[in-house]
């Protein structure tokens, strides 16, 4: 792997976090009341405490794992290190997004990895896992059937519904990962990343199994553990809570409470909320329950229960009961020995709504961890950034202020008629003052032809600028070229790109690079640059 250097500017300095997202990275005592303990290394010591007294069934955990594991190029024996009261887990989640998505889905597991790591020196009577929690219940297939890669969208297209992970690997998908490796010429891992898509995306295999295998495989030399809880056992761990949703719809009103605080705070609401916010999984479906008249009944499918068929249905069939959005954390932090949950900014803002709820069931909230944000560049972009004399703490703005801040640096001519404009001004000013003094009405009429005058030097400026930007058309397009590199489409970069162009070039070492340097627990926007001989 090459090397890296690496720069930081603050989460203020960029226009696409919300403040919210802002306030919590860089101030999180301000919300002090929404979370549990501050993310701080010291504080760790304390939720060590306060999960060892929580009843954790590990046992429950560890036959799950070792189920999941089963045939894996791990034989999943690590898992059982769970049954030791004396480890714990910091989580990341997200979707089986395609071959991972964006590259924010790399980020946070890397970031919870190191995070481990940390905790795990600073408390060495204690050993913490890392832990990427797949959410397959979710349905909102065009969320994730895509990514980007190489300058071009990869899709797949599937008449399948339900659950994303309960999708199966189809002709459409195998042919897509066929397409994928088909430009990916010589580079020095290809060969065997196109081998990862056909071990683990095998046709007929759940999709869900699949990305899991996906994501084991890629970090399985970095002690990661990859949890699927769209599982029967774990499920029926959490029926009472489950049936008390259904009976009293409990998590609404108190998630409307945090809503309604943080409200008066400033921020908005992050989630909307059901009466009840479950919904009906079978494997072609996943519908959303609602209750009328004693009846419940799931949204677009005509199924229809009685309360006693309905809570015969939770005791019989638990894996049918998919948390939504509201539930899915309770339903996590029930399950595992957790610490911390790592998340981005949209995830933790609605992590922040939960806090109530996490109180009335007695369940301890995690320590809220917000992972890393990065701008990556290559080394034929770190090139470009040097040769374009573009300052890394300016990399965040936008085109137009690139183009702008370039051309006032380096044009030939003088361009810059700011002093004029001033000088301008007082001229009028004085005039001004005179026409006043003879005669008032005089006096206004000037008035809006200095207005006049003014925007006509103004526009005068502006062609002088027009005229220096083409006397400069090269430069002007390698910054836009650039600029459309390091934010495509005008999105952050770790919200479109995908990993696999890194890993093409680098493999695992482009992980392990990721893994040491991503620290979440550092409050600062990241720009990661790859080395480059002057």
């Amino acid at each position: 792997m090459t090397e890296v250097s690496v720069h930081s500017i603050p989460f203020q300095r960029v226009a696409k976090f919300t403040q919210i997202d802002i306030d919590y990275a860089t101030d999180p005592a301000s919300l002090s009341e929404f979370i549990s303990l501050v993310p701080n290394l010291s504080n760790f010591g304390k939720a060590l405490a306060n999960r060892s007294i929580y009843p954790t069934e590990r046992e429950l955990l560890v036959d799950v794992l070792l189920e999941q594991y089963a045939g894996a190029e791990q034989d999943g024996s690590h898992c059982e290190a769970f049954l030791d009261p004396a480890h714990f887990t910091v989580v990341t989640a997200h979707q089986p997004a395609l071959l991972t998505g964006p590259l924010y889905f790399i980020y946070k597991i890397c970031s919870t990895i190191n995070l481990a790591q940390q905790i795990s020196a600073a408390h060495p009577s204690y050993r913490v896992h890392p832990v990427f929690v797949l959410s397959g219940e979710d349905h909102d297939f065009d969320e994730v059937n895509h990514l980007h890669l190489f300058g071009k969208q990869y899709k797949w297209a599937t008449p399948q519904t339900g659950a994303v992970g309960r999708m199966k690997v189809d002709g459409a998908l195998v042919q897509l990962l066929r397409d994928m490796e088909s430009v990916f010429g010589r580079t020095p891992h290809g060969s065997a990343l196109g081998s990862l898509f056909h071990r683990c995306f095998e046709k007929g295999r759940s999709y869900g199994a699949g990305m899991q295998r996906f994501v084991m495989e890629l970090f399985k030399d970095t002690g990661l553990i990859v949890l699927n809880m769209d599982d029967q056992r774990l499920k029926r761990r959490f029926a009472d809570i489950i049936e008390d949703e259904l009976l009293h719809q409990t998590s609404r009103r108190l998630i409307e409470q945090n809503q309604q605080a943080l409200s008066a705070r400033g921020y908005k609401p992050q989630t909307y909320q059901r009466e009840i916010n479950l919904f009906y999984l079978t494997d072609n479906l996943r519908g959303r329950i609602v209750e009328s008249k004693e009846m419940y009944q799931v949204v677009d499918s005509g199924l229809t229960f009685t309360r006693e068929e309905m809570f015969t249905e939770l005791k019989m069939h638990p894996e049918r009961f998919s948390p939504n959005v509201n539930l899915r954390p309770l339903y996590q932090e029930l399950i595992l020995p957790n610490l911390a949950y790592v998340g981005g900014g949209g995830e933790l803002a609605y992590w922040l709504e939960r806090k109530l709820l996490f109180d009335h069931y007695k369940v301890p909230l995690p320590i809220l961890v917000r992972r890393n944000s990065i701008l990556y560049l290559d080394s034929i972009a770190t090139k470009q950034r040097r040769k374009l004399d573009i300052p890394v703490q300016e990399l965040f703005e936008t085109q137009d202020s690139w183009i702008a801040q370039w051309i006032k640096a380096h044009a030939v001519h003088e361009i810059q008629i700011d002093e004029e404009q001033s000088q301008i001004e007082k001229a009028l000013d004085a005039i001004l003052q005179k026409a006043y003094s003879i005669d008032p009405t005089l006096g206004s009429k000037y008035e809006a032809e200095k207005i006049r005058l003014l925007k006509d030097v103004d526009h005068l400026g502006k062609r002088l600028v027009r005229a220096e930007k083409a006397q400069n058309e090269t430069r002007i397009s390698q910054l836009i070229k650039l600029h459309e590199k390091l934010f495509p489409d005008g999105k952050l970069q770790e919200r479109h790109d995908n990993f696999i162009a890194h890993y093409l070039r680098h493999g695992n070492a482009y992980l392990r690079m990721l893994i040491s340097h991503l620290d979440p627990l550092f409050n600062e926007v990241m720009i990661i640059e790859e080395s480059v001989s002057e």
